[in-house]
């Protein structure tokens, strides 16, 4: 078989496309990171984005954020005085071959100008775009933190191994791996991506004391997003995209909903699949317990009117809102899929559902335990709250990157 000349060349760590090298920098000069991101929707890996870039030492790093627009926490970063920031329309989820080169070819030219010394990239698209705008600018400290994958069991085969063979060669040009959970750490082995030695744990944090120390009226709360003050409420917080599956959510509340017809079902976010979301609960006759909320910016708040939270993730790195959840000490029930069980200790502080067969009754079946054995949710969720550890929070996950970063720039 006849190698690829371009595949040996990064290899080797040779750009094929330029003859740049890394820019040199006196040890006591600030790092400029780039932290690269397809879209600052209401997620985790946004969050810890932003709170990354606005907490880093300043002595040490300057920071800018580079990603698509149009996201729900776009204001939250136009009103941070210590975030510089650039929106890039053509920078989006699915691909597009034309805006795919107009975002690269935009990325590269704002690192050059911005004189970026580091790049970060999160999420699957901006991870790869990223990563090559970064080596075709000449930047070779380079670090990416996967979130979950951008391929999948419910792809097309082709298309799976297709994007399974981009990030193996995007690998290659990367200084560090980093993953938020162990079981994403054995999928990237499984499947080839990178080598061992490049990957780090870093989990994904929130600020725990801004969820556990929330005091709110719950009883007013509800009322404000239109549910009864003795309704008990089971609750989604999502993206309303295919990864998070939320027709079985759908699907499970309607059989809640006969063992519990009180109760009220409340929908935080939204998306792509919004409409076909909100057709399936009118073909249910479900207007009347579902409230979607669309993205907000309280969900510490929401959260305490919750009973129980709920996820039917096809597939997960490990999701923030569990965290988020259990500071707030609220029972959480999920598919066990990827790092869920690492944070979610079944009939400990909640329950998981096996994604095989007859996962929607049996999410039904554990919200409707925990809807009706009040002392269960509350021992459960008091029990979340409790195994929460110091690696979750959000100003120890920023300490652990500061490490990685001074790791990839000495050794360089």
């Amino acid at each position: 078989m006849v190698k690829c000349q371009w595949c040996n060349l990064v290899k080797n760590g040779m750009n094929p496309f330029r003859g740049a090298s890394p820019r040199t920098r006196n040890s006591m000069d600030k790092i400029k990171i780039a932290h690269i991101i397809t879209k600052l929707e209401l997620g985790g890996a946004q969050k810890v984005v932003i709170h990354t870039a606005s907490h880093l030492d300043i002595s040490r790093y300057s920071s800018i954020i580079i990603s698509g627009a149009g996201g729900a926490l776009e204001n939250e970063v136009k009103n941070n005085s210590g975030i510089k920031y650039f929106f890039i329309p053509e920078l989006i989820r699915e691909v597009n071959p034309v805006k795919d080169i107009i975002a690269l070819v935009k990325i590269i030219g704002l690192l050059k100008k911005e004189k970026v010394n580091l790049v970060h990239t999160h999420s699957s698209k901006a991870g790869i775009l990223g990563r090559w705008a970064a080596w075709f600018a000449g930047i070779r400290v380079i670090v990416h933190t996967f979130h979950g994958f951008g391929f999948h069991d419910f792809q097309n085969p082709i298309i799976r191994n297709l994007f399974v063979f981009v990030e193996r060669v995007t690998a290659r040009i990367t200084k560090k791996l980093v993953f938020v959970s162990r079981s994403n750490i054995k999928k990237a082995l499984a499947n080839g991506i990178g080598r061992e030695k490049q990957y780090v744990l870093a989990r994904a944090g929130i600020d725990i004391r801004k969820f556990s120390d929330c005091r709110v009226n719950v009883a007013e709360k509800k009322k404000s997003l239109g549910i009864e003050p003795d309704a008990p409420v089971a609750g989604m917080i999502a993206c309303f995209k295919l990864q998070k599956n939320i027709l079985d959510f759908l699907a499970a509340a309607n059989l809640i909903r006969i063992a519990v017809p009180e109760v009220k079902f409340l929908l935080v976010g939204d998306g792509q699949l919004r409409e076909r979301i909100e057709k399936r609960i009118r073909e249910l006759d479900m207007e009347g317990q579902f409230i979607l909320t669309g993205w907000r910016d309280d969900i510490n708040e929401i959260i305490q009117t919750f009973d129980v939270l709920v996820s039917t993730s096809l597939w997960e790195g490990l999701p923030c809102i569990f965290l988020e959840a259990m500071s707030a000490s609220k029972p959480v029930i999920a598919t066990d899929v990827d790092g869920v069980s690492e944070v979610v200790k079944d009939g400990v502080n909640g329950f998981l559902v096996s994604p095989s067969g007859g996962k929607v009754e049996k999410t039904a079946e554990f919200v409707i335990k925990l809807l009706k054995d009040k002392e269960l949710a509350a021992r459960m969720g008091k029990n979340g709250n409790s195994k929460l550890e110091e690696e979750f929070d959000i100003n120890r996950v920023v300490k652990d990157l500061e490490e990685i970063y001074e790791g990839v720039v000495t050794s360089q």
